[in-house]
């Protein structure tokens, strides 16, 4: 036998293992891989035998020597320990046995996208070296244990994962014992709790920096409790049936680069409070229940990439100081009672990918210069009082599939140039005064909608060319012609 890389395995009792040579692994630490492996069905895993050997508890196989599928070893001279277990979407059904606690050193469980039962999580509460939890979306259904609070069991984690399960019966207080912890996310897991005072006070998670507990049931939580965790850069608190105020001391979490509290409703007359935050990059306020007025100021944070503030009962006007966002990919402002016009200034957002300001009360001319955003992918401004007509200009836009400017009061000819926009599958201008004829469309169409205008002219051939087409409209018109599907007549046309 080569000494370097064999070693000879006597099994004394449930895979129990002593190694005469190197990558020598403690029996005890073997026994745990064993009763975890035949209490989560080990032998109906789906693993791939590129990714390494299965398990496989005999005399001549050492975990560490023949580098089982999903183990990471730390070695040191002719001694190694079970450091890492990483298993996600493998079949792993069944409940995480209490002697996974054998495994003294291990620092990662990687469990998520399996199927555990059982008592898994208070197994858990023994691997005081753990760093590193995932057990996302694992169809767990069991409260988080007190345990997992204790400092003396959890000092070194920092990465905890339990979201898409369900713990609705979970206390959160658990979390101020975790005082090493950045990352947490426990969204998406029915519970139905308050986030404790603790969570924000001095020393409690200072090292925190991603925090997740969006689409639970947080009624009774004061979200004063940001206002203490300094580090934090991503918080995400939407769907949370808060009931509450943004709080003014928000700019103490002078880190935050990511903050979604949609879908609750927090009765802010004034969100001002959010241009203290210089690292805002995602802002999501959608269907949050702000009112009031879209403050200037947010104009100043020049790093925003996204701003989605729809379904809002907000008025005033589109502040024209937005066109200072240079960095803004995605724009989201509908549902709303702001009125006013589209500011030229807009068109200086030359990242620009989606422009969304429909169900409101906006009026004027739509700028030409939009033409020049040539990063634009969906303009969406229906349902408004825009007036005047389609600018020719955006025909430029070159990766542009959705343009729906539909219920507006537009008027003139259907731009010849929008026919020469190849990424073009959604068109709906519908519900205008448009004249004239309409143009040649071909490409990949899935959606032609433009009913209830004042076209005339043929109805073009070339619409019967478009086998990709799903949806198409041109009734109540003044067409002459074929559809091409259905024989239509001179004022309707539906197929």
């Amino acid at each position: 036998m080569q000494g370097n890389y064999f070693c000879v395995v006597l099994f004394l009792l449930f895979g129990i293992a002593k190694c005469v040579d190197e990558y020598v692994v403690p029996s005890s630490q073997v026994t745990g891989l064993y009763y975890f492996y035949n209490s989560t069905n080990g032998d109906r895993w789906s693993l791939n035998p590129e990714d390494g050997p299965r398990w496989k508890f005999d005399s001549y196989s050492s975990p560490c020597h023949a580098a089982w599928q999903g183990l990471t070893c730390s070695c040191v001279s002719d001694a190694c320990n079970i450091t890492q277990i990483s298993l996600p979407g493998k079949n792993v059904h069944g409940m995480i046995p209490p002697e996974i606690q054998l495994l003294p050193e291990l620092e990662v469980l990687e469990l998520y996208s399996n199927r555990l039962n059982g008592s898994s999580l208070t197994a858990v509460c023994g691997l005081n070296a753990l760093t590193y939890l995932d057990l996302h979306s694992s169809h767990l259904e069991e409260s988080v244990p007190t345990c997992f609070g204790d400092i003396n069991i959890f000092s070194r984690l920092t990465y905890l994962d339990l979201s898409n399960n369900d713990l609705r019966h979970s206390n959160l207080s658990f979390a101020c014992g975790l005082n090493s912890l950045v990352h947490m996310d426990l969204s998406n897991d029915l519970m139905n709790a308050t986030v404790p005072v603790c969570f924000g006070e001095t020393g409690v998670l200072p090292e925190l920096e991603f925090l997740d507990l969006s689409t639970n049931g947080l009624y009774g939580t004061n979200l004063s409790f940001v206002c203490g965790l300094r580090a934090l850069t991503y918080l995400d608190m939407s769907q949370d049936g808060i009931v509450d105020v943004i709080p003014a001391c928000i700019k103490q979490a002078s880190m935050l680069g990511y903050m979604d509290l949609s879908a609750n409703r927090l009765n802010n007359t004034n969100v001002s409070v959010l241009c203290q935050l210089p690292e805002l990059n995602y802002l999501g306020l959608q269907a949050a229940n702000i009112h009031g007025t879209i403050p200037t100021c947010i104009g100043a944070l020049t790093l925003l990439e996204e701003i989605r503030m729809g379904t809002n009962p907000l008025v005033g006007t589109l502040p024209s100081q937005l066109g200072s966002l240079v960095k803004l990919e995605n724009l989201e402002i509908f549902g709303t009672f702001l009125r006013g016009v589209i500011s030229p200034t807009y068109c200086s957002m030359e990242k620009l990918h989606k422009l969304k300001l429909s169900s409101s009360f906006l009026s004027g001319e739509l700028p030409s210069c939009l033409g020049i955003l040539t990063t634009l992918e969906e303009i969406l401004l229906n349902d408004n009082n825009f007036s005047g007509s389609i600018p020719s200009a955006l025909g430029c836009l070159s990766f542009l599939n959705t343009l729906n400017l539909e219920i507006n009061n537009l008027s003139g000819p259907i731009p010849a140039s929008l026919t020469g926009i190849p990424a073009l599958t959604v068109l709906a201008l519908n519900d205008n005064y448009l004249s004239s004829s309409i143009p040649s469309f071909d490409g990949l169409m899935l959606e032609l909608n433009v009913e209830n205008n004042l076209l005339s002219g043929a109805i073009p051939s070339s619409i019967g060319s478009m086998v990709t087409m799903q949806y198409c409209s041109l009734s109540f018109n003044y067409l002459t012609g074929r559809c091409f599907v259905l024989l239509c007549f001179v004022v309707f046309c539906f197929v």
